[in-house]
């Protein structure tokens, strides 16, 4: 008989089962997310280092062929064809969206104003547009003789062939800069990462744009190519 009061006492009750499983759904429910945000975060920088090395690439390639880019091209798809011909290229939707590219936000999911023209990269019909083989979508605007108008004196050395913007993951969502949209500077000297503390990467706009939620996340990608994080998308942020 004492054996098996022994026994009896030592198994679980239903109520224990039921406590011990919501206990494990409670830190599942609290800890799974923050996980799986960590992964893809680390995704999203493995995706972005990945995508820049390869246009760094493609850049040096295509002035070895074709001579310096300022003299080069006198049209974004003269300048688009020779970049994207040493890009892995699965789908080229030359100057047309036709789902390469989406309709971006800001980093708090706010919209733009319609005149941001750079930020409604589905609609911009004068930048050229590819997706690659990893999905990434690689978004080129360019100023023949690299001399925009409206930017140059602010970008990298006074010698602005526009933007390129990279989409980690082409038109699918978020689309949100600083999350998986990427500004980069066209230069007469490569294609460089917008943002830092310093005046002389980039855009000088882009030094405040990537310290908070409520930044417009155009600097984010030096960020993200040099630190390694998105800490950014969390707390308040200085260079």
């Amino acid at each position: 008989m004492d054996k098996y009061h022994a026994q009896k006492d030592d198994a679980f009750t239903l109520a224990e089962v039921l406590i011990t499983l919501m206990v494990i759904g409670v830190l599942a429910a609290i800890t799974i997310p923050s996980l799986v945000q960590s992964f893809e975060e680390r995704a999203a920088v493995s995706q972005l280092r990945k995508t820049y090395a390869a246009l760094q690439q493609a850049f040096k390639l295509a002035e070895n062929e074709n001579g310096p880019v300022a003299s080069s091209y006198t049209t974004v798809s003269e300048y688009a064809k020779a970049l994207t011909k040493y890009l892995p290229v699965i789908k080229d939707c030359g100057t047309q969206a036709l789902g390469c590219a989406g309709k971006y936000k800001l980093i708090n999911g706010d919209n733009y104003v319609e005149s941001q023209e750079y930020y409604n990269v589905e609609g911009y019909n004068t930048a050229y547009k590819v997706v690659l083989n990893d999905g990434a979508g690689v978004y080129i605007f360019f100023s023949p003789g690299c001399n925009d108008s409206a930017y140059g004196s602010l970008y990298y050395k006074n010698k602005s062939c526009s933007l390129l913007t990279v989409g980690i993951n082409g038109a699918k969502p978020p689309n949100l800069f600083g999350k998986d949209m990427f500004f980069f500077c066209n230069t007469t000297e490569g294609i460089v990462p917008s943002g830092g503390s310093s005046t002389s990467y980039c855009h000088i706009y882009h030094n405040a744009s990537c310290k908070n939620m409520s930044s417009n996340g155009i600097g984010c990608a030096r960020w993200v190519i040099e630190r390694g994080n998105m800490n950014y998308l969390h707390k308040d942020t200085t260079w």
